[in-house]
């Protein structure tokens, strides 16, 4: 039986939307962006992934599945740190989402996914929101404007910080262990009518190319998972971001304040946290608390 291959790029700022700045969503939902390509990686090896049958595959022969259009680029045989990731891994195992429920979004109406979601937000700050919001809060990214530069947010969940970083001009890329969330954020994205890319994936293995993003954004996130977990993602982000990129990572620390840990190459003392990055060497000191 003859299956149709998709090579990945050499040379991903050849090739498409990851050379041009945001024109507007994809075609469906549930299609998969194909211009994602060039920037993705077997999460295990690191060899270019094909796509093939509804599945992305290395020259190794590991293979992740593409639900509703969605890379599920997760490693089953590593401990999860959230359990969606177990269950994003089970519903990749049967090849389809026919488990998990499917909205049809409406313009003028605010998500299920999110208007449940508002609520562990901020702890319980926002729990008198859940079900009655009428708009979307997107909050404002106090970063430079993106110039078309590429944006990367380690747990996106429905995806706040990318729509934002759209709108500043980046061209963003989220990832997040959980399928829901992703799911949404794509309806979402497609409803406002955002250019952004979406992939279910673990910090700690990220699914790209090195030195591919220009800015790496997370926002109250690493805080959920072990000191260990947070130095791989820590790596991680180093390993990703291009020779000048920025990171943005944000959870509480010890000082319970913003950790910047500003160009890739030099030496940084953020808030609570000690980061010496020189080639592809990171020291990485840090405590948090709550």
């Amino acid at each position: 039986m003859h299956h149709d291959v998709v090579p990945a790029a050499q040379h991903p700022e050849r090739s498409g939307w990851a050379k041009k700045p945001s024109q507007g969503p994809a075609r469906s939902v549930s299609e998969f962006d194909l211009r994602l390509l060039p920037l993705l990686v077997c999460p295990r090896d690191r060899f270019p992934l094909h796509y093939e049958n509804s599945s992305l595959r290395c020259e190794r022969g590991h293979r992740y599945a593409v639900v509703e259009g969605v890379p599920i680029l997760l490693l089953a045989d590593v401990p999860q740190t959230h359990v969606e990731g177990t269950r994003s891994l089970a519903v990749a195992e049967e090849g389809n989402a026919s488990s998990l429920r499917h909205f049809d979004v409406v313009p003028g109406v605010i998500d299920p996914f999110v208007q449940n979601a508002i609520g562990a937000k901020n702890g319980s700050l926002y729990s008198h929101l859940i079900g009655k919001m009428t708009e979307y809060p997107i909050p404002e990214l106090r970063l430079p404007p993106g110039e078309g530069k590429l944006f990367l947010e380690i747990g996106c969940s429905w995806g706040r910080w990318c729509i934002a970083a759209a709108r500043n001009g980046y061209r963003p890329i989220g990832i997040d262990p959980s399928l829901k969330g992703i799911r949404a954020a794509r309806r979402v994205a497609m409803q406002l009518g955002i250019d952004a890319r979406y992939i279910v994936a673990d910090g700690r293995h990220l699914p790209f190319r090195d030195e591919a993003f220009g800015q790496v954004f997370s926002y109250s996130v690493l805080q959920h998972i072990d000191d260990a977990a947070v130095a791989e993602t820590l790596a991680e982000i180093h390993r990703v971001l291009l020779p000048q990129g920025r990171s943005l990572v944000q959870m509480p620390n010890i000082y319970r304040k913003l950790m910047d840990l500003e160009e890739k190459n030099g030496t940084y003392s953020p808030y609570g946290v000690s980061c010496v990055a020189a080639q592809h060497e990171t020291s990485i000191l840090w405590d948090k608390r709550y």
